[in-house]
């Protein structure tokens, strides 16, 4: 069996031994059997002899003893027969016979063949031939014959009963031989069995049994066992797989030790990093973590630098085992210097066995002990931030597993440092996005809202969990153009943003206008995560805009009004000199001609022109706000109740007329203009409404500020007084009210309208302090609120000129005046009633007359504008030479340099032209009774 060495070999010849085994067990039965059969057969034969010797010694009997006759014939065959028979057994016994049945007697039978041989021997030598003798004969009866055939069947029985016994005796002996092979083949067969089980519990069960054992403990991680291999078959070869696997194993396992300790390692330090994401705490408890682990051959000693990027140093950030020298040495590394300055200056492990004898490292300090370093790197994203440095036992070699050990600690505090500097960044980004007072919406490629600031909360009306995850459209009115947002999309994707005006809409419904910003944010390889929108709110200064194009507006039409009202004033102003020549002359000329003289009505006609040509020129002035004003305390709602008794037959009966006086406050003003405000509104609202219609006149006392809706540039903040008159006319367009207020613009057909009536109101609000508001649209009529300035203290009774009759006086009186016809017709007046009058056509002039004239000056009449000098500055030199000269000022317009002087007040001494005799006479004569 040794000589198998597989075994499956040895398996396969035990199975073969087997079945030979019982395939010659097999055979030698089925042989045994065959043979058995045939002996049994042979033993039967053999006992036929005996009976067919009976038969034959019967036939020849009767023959013998018996004449020839039929019978005897027939005994004669029958004998024949016998006697063929019995030659046919025994040579069938001898060589077989396939006719008979039978096997020849076996070779090793020699007692059965010896008789068979006799007999056959006795057979051919006597009893043939005298059997077949007497047969031919046919010889009946004889005693010779008869003895003879008895004396050879005498002698054949015993010796055919040999053959039987001696048959049946190897028939036993075989039977025998038989029973002993089966008894020895089953004793053959226990062996082989026995000798299976002796193999297969030896060879098989055995070993795996030990298998098994050794598999339970390597169950139980105990990897120092083995099997013995005795064999080199299939069961030695699994003994020597398995114990070079339990050696890999134990290698495995041991490496997985090492790993799970490394593995731990960096899980602390990890978890360590984890714990804070502010860069010192986090780096102090990194290397609390880091130094106190056991598996790492250091010195319970270390730093972590970071980089200075700005002075190109590195400074300590966190350390452990430092003493105060060490830390003041290492404090600033520049970038190369020592050992840690070299790390980062070249990117890589520094490893150093020997502290002393490495000439890279520079820094010492007092207390240093020989030691042994690793530094390695830390980086992020390709930029350098600083250097870990460990201590090690003086001499120590790392392998490369503990370098990677040590790498991966660096990447972990790198990623740590990264993600502290990120968080930092992070915060602020957030915090400023968060404090920002614009709405910030960020959203996914799809449009899903994934944050927004507290300020887009707090604006939109939604909670934060709720509006996160909805789509960006809920925050979109339905009123912005159709493709909008697709635009927007398209763009911010191809063009990195884009930047517009659209409508956007709070959870209440309420829309708003917004200035949309959009941006991209990119993630690695410059891929597109999100979008940011920053939104904006622009309603206020959109209503700043509308409020800054309409205050632009006002501000052009205040301009060219005021341009216009120059215009208007100057040509007043000159307007007015000859005016005064026309109407001084025209009533000096009636003055001097009697009631029945045919010039008078021609002379009234000529001063009538003059008038009417007066009062337009006091309506240009009053729309330039060049006229000066007779201010007095006055309380507009009576007024304008006396006002209106005059205007309704005038108005017509087809316009019915309300008031609604609710104000009491009082306005310093000149009253007549107040009135001729009020008429040309109403004249102005009737016209507006030719087929008939409302009109609504107001009072009311209101405060004004800047808050107030109705509010405008150049107002100021206090009570004020309402007076409103409306209509329910035509209304305006949008053109028309732009240029409502210019002097000569109307809307009425040619030769019904001046176009001064409303540029007049215009002028007269305005030189009162006022403003004026004028709401209108087409088809919705119009409303004109003019908003004055309240005072304080009770109204006083307006107190008009006295007519002064003329008559004669005396004394001397300088007029001054750059136009001579003013000049001329102040002579000729008062010349007539007895005065002396000197005229100058210029201050200076008027200085020299006053400086020389004799008798002195007692009236200065002098213009209140003129080139060198003004009338109120030639009034003081003159007093300044004549303390008791008295001065009248005239003027065809007041000027901003005349404007606050006493005698523009309500009580002062000043005259307006056109100048007529009538109010020269009335002036001094006025100013004589002040004066006495």
């Amino acid at each position: 069996m040794a000589a198998f060495r597989s075994l499956t070999s040895k398996y396969i010849f035990l199975s073969s031994v087997i079945i030979l085994f019982f395939a010659g067990y097999a055979l030698a039965g089925f042989i045994f059997t065959h043979f058995m059969e045939g002996d049994a057969r042979k033993i039967n034969i053999a006992g036929r002899e005996r009976m067919l010797t009976y038969k034959i010694a019967s036939h020849m009997h009767f023959i013998t003893n018996n004449p020839r006759s039929v019978e005897s014939g027939l005994h004669a065959k029958g004998a024949e027969k016998a006697i063929d028979e019995y030659e046919e057994v025994l040579y069938g016994l001898k060589i077989g016979s396939p006719k008979l049945g039978l096997e020849p007697l076996h070779d090793h039978d020699g007692p059965s063949r010896a008789q068979l041989n006799e007999l056959i021997d006795l057979w051919l030598s006597t009893q043939r031939p005298l059997l077949r003798n007497i047969l031919r004969s046919h010889a009946a009866g004889g005693s010779e014959v008869c003895s003879a055939c008895h004396a050879a069947v005498r002698d054949n029985i015993p010796k055919i009963e040999s053959l039987v016994k001696a048959v049946e005796q190897h028939h036993d002996r075989e039977l025998s031989s038989f029973n002993m092979f089966r008894f020895c083949s089953l004793g053959i067969l226990a062996a082989i069995i026995s000798c299976v089980f002796v193999f297969t519990r030896r060879g098989i069960i055995l070993p795996v049994k030990k298998l098994m054992l050794a598999v339970s403990e390597i169950e139980k991680c105990n990897f120092d066992v083995s099997v013995e291999v005795r064999t080199d078959d299939e069961i030695g070869t699994l003994g020597t797989t398995f114990n070079g696997m339990a050696r890999n194993l134990k290698t495995l396992f041991n490496e997985k030790d090492e790993h799970l300790n490394e593995l731990n390692v960096l899980n602390e330090i990890a978890m360590a990093a984890s714990r804070s994401l502010e860069m010192e705490p986090m780096l102090d408890k990194v290397m609390g973590a880091m130094l106190g682990l056991e598996h790492l051959t250091i010195v319970r000693k270390g730093a972590v630098f970071l980089c200075d990027e700005e002075n190109s140093v590195l400074r300590i950030v966190a350390s452990r085992g430092f003493s105060e020298d060490q830390q003041a040495v290492c404090s600033a590394i520049s970038y190369g210097e020592c050992l840690c300055g070299a790390c980062v200056q070249e990117d890589d492990v520094i490893i150093s066995q020997h502290s002393g004898e490495d000439a890279r490292h520079t820094k010492t300090y007092a207390d240093a002990v020989p030691h042994g370093h690793i530094i390695l790197p830390i980086r992020s994203r390709g930029r350098r931030l600083g250097a870990l440095c460990l201590y090690l036992p003086s001499g120590t070699i790392l392998p490369e597993r503990k370098i990677g050990l040590y790498k991966s600690i660096a990447d972990i505090i790198s990623v740590a440092v990264q993600n502290a500097i990120s968080h930092k960044q992070v915060a602020m980004l957030a915090q400023s996005i968060e404090s920002n007072t614009d709405l910030i919406v960020i959203t996914d490629t799809n449009g899903r809202i994934m944050h927004v600031n507290a300020r887009a909360v707090e604006y939109l009306g939604y909670e934060r969990d709720e509006i996160r995850g909805k789509h960006i459209s809920l925050m979109h009115s339905p009123n912005n153009p159709d493709g909008l947002w697709s635009e927007i999309f398209n763009r911010t994707i191809n063009n990195g943003g884009w930047r517009g005006e659209v409508i956007n809409i709070k959870r209440n419904g309420l829309e708003y206008p917004v200035m949309l910003s959009t941006s991209l944010v990119r993630y690695e390889n410059n891929r597109v995560i999100a979008f940011i929108g920053i939104v904006r709110d622009i309603t206020e200064s959109k209503q700043a805009e509308v409020e800054r194009q309409s205050l632009q507006t006002q501000l052009f039409q205040a301009q060219k009004l005021e341009s216009v009202g120059r215009l208007a004033g100057g040509v007043a102003h000159d307007f007015n000199n000859m005016l005064s020549a026309i109407l001084g002359y025209s009533e000096l000329a009636l003055m001097q001609i009697t009631e029945n003289n045919p010039l008078r009505e021609k002379l009234l006609i000529i001063r009538e022109a003059g008038r009417k040509a007066a009062d337009l020129t006091r309506q240009l002035l009053a729309f330039s706000r060049k006229q000066p004003l007779e201010l007095k305390f006055v309380v507009v709602s009576p007024v304008i109740d006396n006002m209106l008794k005059l205007l309704w037959p005038i108005i017509g009966e087809n316009v019915a007329i309300e008031t609604k006086l609710n104000s009491s406050g009082v306005i310093l003003a000149d009253q007549g203009r107040i009135e001729q405000v009020i008429m040309n509104l109403a004249l102005n609202a009737r016209d507006a409404m030719p087929g008939g219609g409302r009109i609504l006149v107001e009072t009311a006392d209101v405060m004004i500020d800047a808050a107030s809706p109705h509010w405008q540039e150049g107002m100021r903040p206090g009570s004020h007084v309402m007076l409103s008159v409306s209509d329910t006319g035509a209304g305006m367009s949008q053109e028309v009210r732009e240029r409502i207020f210019e002097p000569f613009f109307t809307t009425k057909e040619a030769g019904k309208g001046t176009g001064l009536g409303l540029s007049t109101v215009y002028g007269i609000v305005r030189q009162h302090n006022g403003h004026i508001e004028v709401i209108s649209e087409l088809g919705k009529g119009a409303a004109f609120r003019i908003y004055l300035p309240a005072v304080s203290g009770e109204a006083v009774k307006s107190v008009g000129p006295d007519t002064v009759a003329s008559s004669s006086s005396n004394g001397t009186i300088l007029v001054v005046d750059d136009d001579p016809v003013i000049r001329r017709l102040v002579h000729d007046t008062m010349a007539s009633l007895g005065y002396q009058v000197l005229q100058a056509s210029c201050a200076a002039a008027a200085l020299r007359i006053a400086s020389t004239s004799r008798p002195a000056i007692d009236l200065l009449l002098t213009d209140m504008v003129m080139p060198d000098m003004n009338g109120f500055e030639l009034a003081r030199a003159v007093r300044e030479k004549l303390p008791d000269a008295r001065v009248i000022y005239m003027s065809g317009y007041a000027d901003e340099t005349i404007s606050g002087y006493e005698a523009l007040k309500p009580d002062g001494n000043y005259i307006r032209k056109p100048l007529t005799p009538t109010i020269l006479m009335n002036a001094v004569k006025g100013l004589q009774e002040k004066a006495g």
